[in-house]
């Protein structure tokens, strides 16, 4: 087994003995890794779920900081160099997927990576070119996301409706609570978005506005 650790994590006494109790105990596990306390700019436990290919197809659900059996890097070839601009631990976590049809990726749901936080960190100038790097992860995993398409295509959903209802959820607490909605709430609520659940969204933002009123 091989420990990789980012530059941005330090791990918790009990990180080795219990991350590697997942492997000991599971042949197919490829990798594993536990959920994350963040500290610095945003103080938070993330929790990550891992899982098998279909899981990573629409986001990338482990840390970057795993444990991982040796000769699944040998067999997957480890990361690709290339990829200078970020997600290639991601990219990493797909090619260790697609080693073999039980591969998965475990996690132990105790917060023993703390992972350090800064606005103008790596990881978050990364996700400025989110479309870009998962554009080229698509076409280099081509095979897996052919074989998992609805399941990709449902994924990155489900992350949409998510996202789109803690939206709308915040903008009907600050009507509830008189408060001055920002330009990024008005402009949504002039002019929604259609086909995504964003007319539905602001159908019942403007309800419960006029009810307020």
């Amino acid at each position: 087994m091989v420990l990789v650790l980012d530059r941005d994590d330090r791990l918790e006494p009990s990180y080795l003995e219990k991350v590697s109790g997942l492997l000991r105990k599971d042949p197919s596990m490829t990798a594993a890794s536990s959920w994350l306390h963040t500290f610095g700019v945003l103080d938070a436990v993330v929790r990550p779920q891992g899982g098998g290919i279909t899981a990573f197809l629409s986001r990338n659900c482990c840390p970057a900081t795993h444990i991982l059996r040796r000769k699944i890097w040998k067999q997957c070839g480890g990361y690709d160099a290339s990829m200078r601009s970020g997600f290639e631990d991601w990219d990493f976590f797909l090619s260790m997927l697609e080693t073999s049809s039980d591969a998965h990726i475990g996690i132990l749901e105790e917060a023993l990576i703390n992972y350090r936080t800064a606005p103008a960190s790596f990881n978050v100038r990364s996700m400025e070119k989110r479309l870009e790097l998962m554009d080229f992860l698509i076409h280099k995993h081509k095979a897996a996301y052919q074989e998992h398409m609805v399941q990709a295509i449902l994924g990155i959903e489900s992350i949409s409706m998510s996202r789109l209802g803690g939206w709308e959820e915040e903008i009907c607490h600050g009507i509830e609570k008189n408060q001055t909605l920002s330009k990024a709430s008005g402009d949504f609520l002039e002019h929604p978005t259609y086909g995504d659940g964003g007319m539905a969204a602001a159908v019942r933002i403007a309800s419960l506005k006029a009810l307020s009123h």
